[in-house]
């Protein structure tokens, strides 16, 4: 039984310490895993150019080499210098990179940082009998105790400092910023404040480095220049309401100083007579606008000009060339009016076509006219080269429709008379033109309000003339209500408006279409 006992408590134990041993496991892998390495090695140690491609020393005298070493990345773990020199009767280094010229010849200075190294040749030249070493570099109270400039000032140091003793044997320096984005310094001293900003100016002797001196610079910004006199060419300028050009106001004044930080503000007294956007002046209505030219740090140093524009009389210009009465509608061209109309163009299958002719929104404001009706034997003129006219088609179902086009005068135009130019001499022809319109009306908006100007108005009478067939191809001018719009809009009903005396067709048509201003 003792036996059997023991056994049993035998095998009990080994399952125990089997569990413990399962659970150690699995305890063991419970345990966070240990932190990964985060050391971030050095990639690279670099030299200055000052001393990377090789340095001299005189005997006697030390260089402290540590500012012109960079060890990258900036982030590295450890980024520990160490300097050796290979001849140490040459020259030595300390740990803080300070070297010392011991006798003259050459040695490799070697500069370490993690596994990375750089190096260069230290040269050692004999002090010459006789030579004075330069001890000190001492700087004039107006910098010694920092400077400050505007920018785009410039400053000479060279003649602010003093490099001792008064008979060292060689008393060149050199000058460095350390802040360039600040200032600047030239081999010769001279100084250029580049912006507001701070930076420490260094001074060095050559034939020691471990001599120098230094002062804080500050750049502020440049005080301004403001205007304090404008003077215009001409204090009057006189122009036409139907002026085009724009006018750059720089070229009718000065200022003075000349060389400044200020502006100028332009302001119009009326600007539907004169506008000004950007320094430019554009011409408007007839009347007397006062443009001021002002300082912008001071309005009460300013100048004017009267601007006065006379009313424009005659036929308004339609595009550039069109007051030549020239024919010189191009596509491309620079045009002046433009036209909508309210319905759908007539169109004959695809094209805007009727009789031949080409019906387009420009045809009966593009100055060219129609050279013949289509036909058997006749000029084909569905070209451009030979006219387009603007055509209607009239519809018996529709008699009560109201259609209009509306001609966008490009700007405000003070109008007194219409003129049609119809596309015939053929006293056929006169069935399908135009004789009334049910309303003319204007806005200064293209999409209104529009204002009333006339109501059923007929030019019947101005179609007719003392003629062999008692017709014309052009109306005379007929007169309306004076208004002042940049958009007129004709309309007429159904098709009583088509055709002189009671005569309707289906369609009308206009070759050529004029507004303008008669003075009397």
């Amino acid at each position: 039984m003792k036996n059997n006992t023991l056994k049993l408590i035998t095998m009990k134990t080994t399952k125990l310490i089997a569990l413990f041993a399962a659970g150690g496991l699995m305890f063991a892998a419970c345990e966070k895993p240990e932190a990964e390495d985060k050391t971030v090695a050095v990639e690279s140690v670099s030299l200055d150019e000052a001393i990377s491609e090789g340095y001299e020393l005189t005997e006697g005298t030390t260089l402290d080499i540590s500012e012109y070493v960079t060890v990258l990345p900036e982030n590295a773990t450890d980024k520990t210098v160490s300097y050796s020199s290979s001849k140490t009767d040459i020259a030595t280094v300390s740990e803080e990179g300070v070297i010392t010229a011991v006798a003259e010849g050459e040695t490799e200075i070697t500069v370490k940082a993690g596994d990375k190294t750089a190096r260069f040749t230290l040269t050692v030249k004999e002090k010459p009998a006789g030579t004075v070493s330069v001890e000190s570099i001492t700087l004039a109270d107006e910098i010694k105790n920092g400077k400050s400039l505007e920018a785009e000032q410039t400053l000479d140091i060279s003649t602010l400092i003093s490099v001792l003793p008064d008979n060292a044997t060689d008393k060149t320096v050199s000058y460095s910023s350390s802040n360039k984005d600040a200032a600047t310094i030239t081999d010769a001293g001279v100084i250029t404040a580049v912006a507001e900003g701070e930076t420490v100016i260094t001074i060095t002797s050559k034939s020691d480095a471990n001599v120098k001196a230094e002062f804080t610079l500050t750049v502020t910004a440049k005080a301004p220049v403001n205007i304090t006199e404008i003077k215009v060419s001409e204090s009057t300028k006189t122009y036409t309401s139907e002026d085009r050009k724009t006018y750059d106001l720089s070229e009718y004044f000065t200022v003075e100083p000349a060389e400044n930080s200020d502006a100028v503000t332009f302001a119009s007294s009326d600007e539907d007579v004169a506008k000004i956007e950007n320094g430019k002046m554009s011409i408007g209505v007839a009347g007397e606008a006062t443009i001021t030219i002002a300082a912008q740090s001071n309005p009460d140093i300013k100048a004017t000009i009267t601007v006065t524009v006379n009313q424009y009389v005659g036929d308004y210009p339609r595009f550039e060339g069109d007051e030549n009465d020239e024919q010189a509608a191009i596509e491309g061209e620079n045009w002046y009016w433009t036209m909508t109309f309210s319905d759908p163009l007539y169109t004959v299958g695809d094209n805007h076509l009727i009789n031949g002719r080409n019906n387009s929104l420009t045809a009966m404001i593009d100055g060219r006219h129609i050279v013949n009706r289509a036909g058997p034997g006749n000029v084909d003129d569905a070209k451009l080269s030979n006219g387009t006219a603007f055509c209607v088609k009239g519809n018996g179902t529709a008699a009560d429709h109201v259609a209009y086009f509306t001609i966008d005068m490009g700007k405000k135009s003070k109008v007194n008379y219409f003129r049609i130019r119809n596309i015939s001499e053929s006293a056929g022809d006169m069935l399908v033109r135009f004789k009334a319109f049910t309303e003319i009306s204007g806005s200064d908006n293209a999409d209104g309000p529009f204002t009333t100007i006339e109501s059923n108005v007929d030019f019947t009478a101005e179609q007719l003339v003392e003629t062999e067939d008692g017709y014309t191809r052009e109306i005379a001018n007929k007169s309306i209500s004076e208004s002042n719009y940049r958009y007129y809009r004709f309309s007429f009903k159904g098709t009583e408006c088509f055709g002189p005396n009671g005569k309707t067709g289906s369609s009308a048509q206009i070759e050529e279409f004029y507004l303008g201003y008669d003075a009397e």
